[in-house]
């Protein structure tokens, strides 16, 4: 009896202490670029696409990274 007894606590306790391990995470937000265009200022205003072949992601002045166009950029709600 007393070894089920410390067994069911044992149990109980590495059980529990799966939050500690794995945490809950926050699920990302996915950021969509496709056609990116470059805007030239002028009169009129000309928009041309670019050949653009790679996007340097930036949020808040910290690079995010480097991606492939067409990108899908994950971005956490929380760096917002």
């Amino acid at each position: 009896m007393m070894k089920q007894s410390i067994l069911i606590l044992i149990s109980g306790l590495l059980v529990s202490s799966c939050n500690l391990l794995n945490p809950t995470e926050e699920l990302p937000v996915y950021v969509s670029i496709e056609n990116p265009v470059v805007e030239i200022r002028s009169q009129p205003a000309l928009f041309a696409p670019a050949g653009i072949k790679d996007a340097w992601v930036f949020l808040q002045n910290e690079q995010i990274g480097v991606f492939e166009m067409p990108a899908v950029v994950p971005v956490l709600p929380n760096e917002v």
